[in-house]
C-alpha cells in the first residue's frame, strides 16, 4: 500500500530517539516521533497543509500550550491499529473521516516548540472495551514508536483488512459510570490547570503534566537538600562561635577575679605601709620633740653654768642626764 507522507515536500529535521537529555525533563527517554520540516519558499512562515497518510478517522482534538500546542489525533489501520498525533499546529479541520491525501489541518509553532514545523507521534493501540489502549505504555516514550514501523508496515500492507468498527451500544449502569468517570477526569484535568476541552485531554497530556511536576519536585528536593546541608553549616558555625564566646567569657571572668584579688591585695598593703607611716611620723615627732629637749637643757647648762667653766665632759655628762628624763617621760 502506498502512503502519503503528512508534509509534501517531506524533509525530517529531528529524528526518533534525538537529544536524550532534552526530553528527559518530560519523563521521556529522548524525541518520542519525527519533526517535519514545514518552512519553505510558498510558505515562509511554515504553515502547511497537513495531509493524510491514508485513510483516517478522526480521534481527538486539544490545545497544550507548554507542550504539543494546537494537535489532533487520528486513528489509522494496516497490518496493526495505529494512533498517529499531529503537534504544533496552526488550525484544525473539523472531521470525522479524511481519505488519503486530502487536508486535515494547517502547521505552525504553537506549543512547546522554536521554530515552525510539524510534530508527529505513533502509536500502535488495540481497540478494547470501546477504548484504544496504547500498547507498551511503560517503553520510556509512552507507548510511541519510531513512526519508521508505521511507515514500513504500510508499504508492506495489501490492505485486505477493515477498519474496525468503533460504533459501540453503553447500557445504562456503564453509561453512569463512565459519566462519573469523565467528570472525575474534568475535575483533574481542571486541577492540573490544563488548558482545553478535557474531553479531548489524553492520558499522555496528563503524565506530561505529571511528569514536569515531578521534575519541578526533584529539583525542590534537591534545593531543599543543599538548604538543609547549609543550615547544618550554619548551625555548626553558630555551635563553634558559641564556645569561643563562652571561653571567652570564663577567660574575662578569671581576669576579672585575678584583678579584684590583686586590688584588694593592694589595698591590704596600702593600710599596712599606712599604718607604718604613721608609726615612722610619730617616732619622728618624738625625736624632734627630743630635739627640742636636749637644745633647752643645753641653753639652761649654758645659763646656769658659764661656758669658760664648763669642759667638753660636763657639758656630755649634763646632756647624757637630760637625755635620760626624756625617755623616762
Amino acid at each position: 500500500m502506498k502512503i502519503q507522507l503528512p508534509i509534501d515536500p517531506f524533509n525530517l529535521t529531528q529524528g526518533f530517539g534525538e537529544n536524550p537529555e532534552w526530553y528527559k525533563k518530560f519523563g521521556l527517554k529522548a524525541h518520542n516521533g519525527w519533526d517535519v520540516k514545514t518552512i519553505y519558499p510558498d510558505t515562509p512562515g511554515g504553515r502547511r497543509f497537513i495531509l493524510a497518510p491514508q485513510d483516517v478517522q478522526f480521534y481527538k482534538q486539544g490545545n497544550d500550550p507548554p507542550g504539543y500546542g494546537i494537535y489532533f489525533e487520528v486513528i489509522v489501520k494496516a497490518k496493526s491499529l495505529w494512533k498517529l498525533t499531529f503537534a504544533h499546529c496552526h488550525s484544525i479541520e473539523t472531521f470525522s473521516d479524511k481519505k488519503q491525501g486530502e487536508s486535515m489541518g494547517i502547521s505552525d509553532n504553537t506549543g512547546n516548540s522554536t521554530a515552525s514545523h510539524l510534530h508527529l507521534t505513533v502509536k500502535r493501540v488495540k481497540f478494547v472495551n470501546g477504548q484504544h489502549e496504547v500498547q507498551n505504555y511503560n517503553n520510556g516514550y509512552f507507548g510511541a514508536v519510531n513512526p519508521q514501523e508505521y511507515v514500513d508496515e504500510v508499504r508492506s500492507y495489501n490492505g485486505t483488512q477493515p477498519m474496525p468498527n468503533t460504533n459501540i451500544t453503553i447500557e445504562g449502569s456503564l453509561y453512569e459510570k463512565l459519566v462519573g468517570n469523565s467528570t472525575k477526569w474534568d475535575e483533574v484535568v481542571k486541577y492540573l490547570e490544563i488548558s482545553g476541552d478535557p474531553s479531548s485531554t489524553s492520558f499522555e497530556d496528563v503524565k506530561r503534566v505529571i511528569a514536569g511536576l515531578k521534575s519541578r519536585i526533584t529539583d525542590i528536593q534537591t534545593q531543599l537538600g543543599n538548604t538543609q546541608a547549609e543550615l547544618e553549616n550554619r548551625v555548626e558555625q553558630v555551635s563553634r562561635l558559641k564556645e569561643q564566646v563562652l571561653n571567652s567569657d570564663k577567660l574575662r571572668g578569671e581576669l576579672t577575679k585575678k584583678l579584684s584579688d590583686t586590688v584588694l591585695e593592694q589595698q591590704g598593703m596600702v593600710g599596712v605601709y599606712e599604718k607604718r607611716l604613721k608609726e615612722i611620723q610619730g617616732e619622728l615627732e618624738a625625736m624632734a620633740r627630743g630635739k627640742g629637749e636636749l637644745n633647752k637643757a643645753l641653753l639652761e647648762c649654758k645659763a646656769n653654768n658659764p661656758t669658760d667653766q664648763l669642759t667638753i665632759a660636763d657639758v656630755l655628762v649634763l646632756l647624757f642626764n637630760k637625755f635620760k628624763k626624756i625617755k623616762l617621760k
